[in-house]
């Protein structure tokens, strides 16, 4: 199949419409009924009543139209004017595309829609910096969470992206004068996603799972563990463990106008939310522990970001689950410091270190 096909024939209605520039997108000959109906058919996918299928329906829903995969490289053709590119844009496209990516249960129909983020963001790789700067500023939590679905989605189908955008901003572009570096900063992926994290944290806790699973993501590639091993880091996901712990102790607040049977319900969806994010964070920082040098730590205990108090929620987390890495980190604090190590161990006696 022509991976870059040319844009769909006008029919004779089309033609009409043209001639009367009311069907035309922007300056473009493209047609916004033909367009219009590509959208249409895959929101049909992804629409609740058409999850709710029966076995027969199943197998259809696994296999892809070859005239949708068809229409689907149409659109991706297309987008590359940027008049389409605006209108896609105003049509909630990017809701669209994300909606196919997480409700389809047609694997090659993912796949497509997949392709056309990732091969249209490689290409303009402008887009790493647009992202950046909207986690980085941004104060609206509804959009910062659709982009960190969007980052989390395509950091987990190409890790080849994910290294570029990890590598992107590590040093100035070479064409790029020094004293320009202030009026034109380079973004890095982390402190961003962090950065938005932060925000999203404050005002919607439990949309904070989207971040926290794209920073284990990141952790899977060397460089992106040398690019996320640092002190304040490890320092924020310590304080979000204590604050899971707080709202796991968190008393229920039982008002007579609610009934006993939504409180546990809304008690349950709580608990399901609270164990991701803590299970990401706890499989997080042991990533990053286990990256620590003897100079980061020592680092870390004259700053406070590694105080007896931080380390002892770690470990409280961590154990059992993740018994070695936290006995190899004991190992470094006794190189580092001694008392400190053994301070620890007294509220931790399975983590003595044998001598």
């Amino acid at each position: 199949m022509d991976r870059n096909p040319s844009p769909p024939p006008p029919s004779r209605e089309d033609e009409d419409a043209e001639v009367a520039g009311g069907d035309c997108i922007g300056s473009t000959v493209y047609s916004k009924h033909w367009l219009f109906g590509v959208l249409s058919g895959l929101i049909q996918i992804v629409t609740p009543e058409n999850t709710k299928s029966t076995s027969e329906d199943e197998g259809q829903q696994m296999e892809l139209d070859e005239e949708m995969e068809n229409e689907i490289c149409k659109v991706w053709d297309m987008s590359m004017d940027e008049d389409v590119a605006l209108f896609l844009q105003e049509f909630n496209a990017p809701d669209i595309f994300m909606g196919v990516l997480a409700k389809s249960k047609c694997p090659r129909l993912r796949t497509e829609v997949a392709s056309v983020w990732v091969e249209r963001i490689r290409e303009y790789p402008a887009i790493c910096d647009s992202i950046c700067f909207i986690m980085s500023s941004s104060t609206n939590v509804d959009l910062l969470v659709k982009v960190g679905e969007v980052v989390d989605k395509l950091f987990d189908l190409d890790e080849k992206l994910m290294l570029e955008w990890i590598r992107n901003g590590a040093a100035p572009p070479l064409d790029q004068p020094q004293g320009d570096s202030e009026e034109q900063p380079v973004y890095k992926i982390v402190p961003c996603v962090l950065e938005a994290a932060k925000q999203v944290r404050s005002e919607n806790p439990e949309a904070l799972d989207v971040y926290m699973h794209i920073l284990q993501l990141l952790t899977t590639v060397d460089d992106g563990i040398q690019a996320i091993v640092d002190l304040p880091l490890i320092d924020s996901l310590i304080r979000v463990l204590k604050n899971v712990e707080h709202c796991q102790k968190k008393p229920e607040n039982s008002t007579e106008s609610i009934t006993e049977e939504t409180q546990k319900s809304d008690l349950t969806q709580d608990d399901f939310h609270l164990k991701i994010l803590k299970d990401i964070s706890c499989e997080f920082l042991s990533n990053i522990l286990q990256a620590l040098t003897k100079e980061t730590v020592a680092q870390g205990l004259k700053e406070g970001q590694l105080s007896k108090q931080k380390c002892s929620c770690a470990f409280q987390n961590l154990l059992p689950f993740y018994n070695p890495v936290v006995e190899d980190f004991i190992k470094i604090l006794h190189e580092v410091d001694k008392a400190f190590a053994d301070d620890l161990e007294e509220s931790f006696p399975s983590l003595k270190v044998q001598t």
